[in-house]
């Protein structure tokens, strides 16, 4: 593939890769949106092209300029961000991967940056406390990739779509910043999912209970946490089906002594009948 990307204008590339119109504001990602330039199914290959494509044309520049605006950003400066992050919108998003660790300052993916292992068994509490568990998101084989800052789940959003990976399978985890209990919810606030439930996986299931342990506090049990959770579906009105194979998946890798099905589905059918 070929594209020249030095006759498409900055926003419209950032159209074709992401399908926002803007990168801040309440836009949200639509994984089904047919770029012009290329094929859907070739976004991560078209992702790695554009990174060869500003290493090799002033990014660098382009960052620094971005980071001495945004640091001195004032009112009275105000246009000058807000005409920069309109007119390259890409050299703000790769900044922000940039942030997270994800890309390095050359524009190459982080070899060091780490997902943690969630997914293959229940840890104890103080294997839990030394892997400095966070707010993130949770991919089908049980790896939490970690973000930080308030713009950073639709940071994660974007470089699962850039990437290739499935935004309807990942689970993002966050924290109720009121009663400050994890919470696990779709990526339907920044995707387009048509159906924002959630078919837990195996490892998925396991990695939930992890960060249970390691964030709730010792007096809040565990289905709790899942009852404000909906997107799980393990609520007495979630969808029927999902809930279903969601608490026969979270049985069956963490034991009835810990969470039993039986019990659970018939404190949902009770709970129903006095809604």
């Amino acid at each position: 593939m070929y594209l020249d990307f030095n006759t498409i204008p900055e926003f419209v590339l950032f159209k074709e890769l992401t399908s926002m119109d803007e990168m801040f504001g309440r836009v949200v990602i639509d994984p089904n949106y047919e770029p012009r330039y290329f094929k859907k199914e070739e976004r991560s290959k078209v992702f790695k092209e554009v990174l060869d494509y500003y290493r090799k044309n002033n990014f660098e520049t382009l960052m620094n300029e971005f980071i001495e605006i945004k640091t001195n950003r004032t009112y009275t400066l105000y246009d000058n961000y807000n005409n920069f992050v309109f007119n390259h919108p890409l050299v703000v998003m790769l900044y922000m991967f940039i942030e997270q660790g994800l890309l390095t300052r050359d524009l190459e993916i982080n070899k060091d940056f780490k997902l943690i292992e969630l997914g293959d068994e229940i840890l104890e509490l103080t294997k839990l406390k030394d892997l400095k568990i966070s707010e993130g998101v949770i991919f089908a084989d049980g790896k939490l990739m970690k973000i930080k800052s308030n713009e950073a789940h639709k940071i994660a959003a974007l470089w699962l779509l850039l990437t290739g990976r499935n935004l309807s399978k990942a689970i993002r985890y966050t924290n109720d910043c009121i009663n400050p209990e994890p919470i696990f919810t779709s990526m339907d606030e920044y995707a387009k999912l048509g159906n924002d439930a959630i078919v837990i996986s195996d490892q998925q299931a396991i990695a939930i209970y992890n960060i249970y342990k390691a964030k709730s506090r010792s007096s809040y049990d565990f289905y709790s946490v899942l009852a404000n959770s909906a997107n799980l579906c393990v609520t007495c009105d979630g969808e029927p089906n999902i809930r279903y194979a969601n608490v026969r998946t979270l049985e069956r890798n963490l034991g009835k002594d810990i969470f039993c099905a039986k019990d659970i589905l018939s404190s949902l059918k009770l709970q129903s009948y006095l809604m």
